[in-house]
């Protein structure tokens, strides 16, 4: 046995066995201020409990170990025959049992208290700091929700009534025999990335009479960018063969057609290797002959898939808050422990400085992203008559989502980094946490559009600033230098919608 040549001292130790809840003031203190009494009481219960599960040393390793080890495709059986199957680690789908059995997907749809949305926004927000890999997939099938619901004239039941069971079945078959099913995106083309319309994929329908939405095509062409391609279904874009316009519509594909066979026209060509989320698959997708439901009228798919455009987005801010949340927690919990000059971390002026600034930062994007969940559930709640319908609801969570998704996703690689230089060498090293979270801090931005496209989409909606400057005037009056800053932002909104005219 070799002698060691010294003892190990003045390392920390790892955040484990903590309660991400509880440890997280700002947090509380959103839902508290947004939830009635009686609900906030029964919420923070529940999401207690949650932040042990997300906390707890046996889910960080869980953690660790599905993005470590990577999805693998595996295109045909041993016969030859083509099967298009991506094998996950066993930790993956733990981990997504553990989400979409809490509710990160559908909690919001199933609950409708005032205030469903913002307790689903916080378990997404947790989820994140678990793991932000299979959070991909959950976040698309919260997403593609209010699509079916929109939809359940046209699809059978079955896809809303599944997608909104808080379960997961990771199985490969029809959706009649699995418990819940999980639903994908494949809207992005090699040409065409952001902007859809640009899109090639050729729809042909199966019954040339009619082009209504339900009835069957077949689909034609590729997809540049899916991600979760083992989900049950798969909300796309296309063009109607034969139309004179380049809008494209929404189609649903699902991965077995209605009689029990594989759809066989979907075809993975080969996984993405990316440089974070590596625990989830994103694939290459060819649609050959491929079986598709027409959800939207002729040419009507952006419409369509708006709201899980807009869904999304809140997702990424969400996600992007839970990250810098736990970046900050573990630089919180290093410091606390690291010894220099036989004083901590903590201890010294310039350090105390950069942790105050982090987490004043930390606790603003948490509010923010919290505070968009709620608009979220106000316009979801007049959707559903559950609260007096509110015709700038819609419009008020459209700007507001865009502006949050833009700064939030934005701040996330250099508060990270700055998290990260907290560590020195070891959170540069992959071991160490640091190192995936920074790798993943740049998708958010890029994610469902990134910031030019953002910008653009904000400049269409400028006639909407009004109202989220009404909301942000909400509060003046508590701090004369925000309202300071209030002041000056309305001004300048007042003149750029003057020059818009």
């Amino acid at each position: 046995m070799l002698k060691s040549t010294h003892e190990v001292i003045n390392q920390s130790l790892p955040l484990i066995n903590y309660n991400v809840y509880k440890s997280d003031k700002s947090l509380q203190r959103i839902l508290e201020k947004l939830l009635d009494k009686s609900t906030y009481n029964k919420v923070t219960n529940y999401l207690s409990i949650y932040g042990k599960t997300v906390g707890s040393e046996e889910m960080l390793i869980h953690a660790d170990i599905a993005e470590k080890n990577k999805p693998i495709l595996k295109q045909y059986d041993s016969y030859g025959r083509r099967i298009d199957i991506v094998n996950y680690h066993p930790s993956y789908h733990i981990l997504m049992k553990n989400g979409l059995t809490i509710g990160s997907a559908a909690y919001g749809y199933n609950n409708h208290y005032i205030g469903s949305h913002i307790t689903r926004g916080a378990l997404i927000y947790m989820e994140n700091q678990l793991e932000p890999g299979h959070c991909c997939p959950i976040v698309m099938t919260s997403a593609a929700i209010p699509v079916l619901k929109k939809l359940s004239n046209v699809l059978p039941d079955i896809w809303l009534n599944k997608i909104l069971i808080q379960d997961y079945d990771s199985s490969n078959q029809p959706i009649d025999l699995k418990s819940s099913i999980t639903i994908g995106m494949s809207m992005t083309e090699k040409q065409g990335g952001s902007d859809v319309r640009a899109n090639t994929t050729m729809a042909k329908p199966l019954d040339s009479t009619t082009t209504q939405p339900g009835k069957t095509y077949t689909l034609t062409g590729h997809k540049w960018f899916t991600s979760a391609p083992m989900s049950d279904g798969f909300l796309t874009l296309a063009q109607l063969e034969g139309s004179n316009s380049n809008a494209p519509s929404c189609f649903l594909v699902p991965r077995y057609l209605p009689d029990g066979r594989r759809n066989n026209g979907f075809q993975i060509a080969q996984l993405k290797d990316k440089c974070a989320d590596r625990s989830n698959a994103s694939s290459e997708i060819e649609y050959n002959n491929c079986f598709a439901i027409l959800l939207s009228d002729p040419g009507k798919g952006v419409r369509t898939i708006i709201d899980m455009v807009q869904s999304t987005r809140m997702d990424c801010a969400l996600g992007s808050s839970g990250g810098m949340k736990k970046a900050l927690h573990i630089a919180i919990n290093h410091a606390n422990q690291r010894l220099i000059n036989n004083k901590k971390l903590t201890t010294y002026p310039l350090m105390l400085n950069l942790l105050t600034d982090l987490t004043i930062e930390s606790e603003a994007n948490t509010v923010t992203s919290i505070y968009i969940s709620y608009l979220y559930d106000i316009y979801q709640k007049s959707l559903d008559n559950k609260i007096d319908n509110n015709s700038d609801s819609s419009e008020l969570f459209r700007i507001a989502v865009s502006v949050a998704k833009y700064y939030i996703t934005k701040r996330q690689p250099n508060f990270v980094f700055e998290c990260m230089e907290i560590f020195g060498g070891n959170g540069f090293i992959e071991e160490f946490p640091m190192a995936k979270l920074f790798r993943h801090s740049p998708l958010n931005s890029i994610w469902e559009g990134s910031g030019n496209v953002i910008s653009l989409d904000i400049l269409k909606a400028l006639k909407s600033l009004p109202l989220l400057m009404a909301d942000i005037k909400l509060c003046y009056g508590s701090n004369s230098h925000l309202d300071s800053y209030i002041d000056k932002l309305d001004n300048y909104i007042a003149k750029l919608l003057v020059n818009e005219d």
